[in-house]
C-alpha cells in the first residue's frame, strides 16, 4: 500500500500528492491500496475541519481516487 501526504503542517495542500498518487496507481497500486494523510495546522485559521475539506476538494478537482485519509496528530516543533 501507499500513503502520501496531501496537506502540509503549515496549512496548505501538498501538490506533490497529485503526481505521487498518479504514479502509485500507474505502478499497479489499486485505489484500495492508495491513501493520503494530512497534518492539520492548529496554529492558524481555518479550522482543521476546513483544512480537511480544502484537501478533499483539491484531490477531487484533480480526479484523484484514494481509499482512506489518515490524520497525523503531533506537536509541530515549528509552531
Amino acid at each position: 500500500f501507499v500513503v502520501t501526504r496531501a496537506f502540509h503542517s503549515y496549512g496548505a495542500f501538498d501538490t506533490n500528492a497529485i503526481e505521487n498518487i498518479q504514479n502509485a496507481q500507474k505502478a499497479g497500486f489499486s485505489v484500495d491500496a492508495t491513501s493520503v494523510y494530512m497534518f492539520p495546522c492548529t496554529t492558524k485559521s481555518p479550522s482543521a475541519q476546513q483544512q480537511m475539506q480544502w484537501m478533499i476538494n483539491n484531490l477531487t478537482v484533480y480526479g484523484l481516487q484514494y481509499n482512506m485519509i489518515w490524520i497525523d496528530v503531533e506537536a509541530n516543533p515549528k509552531a
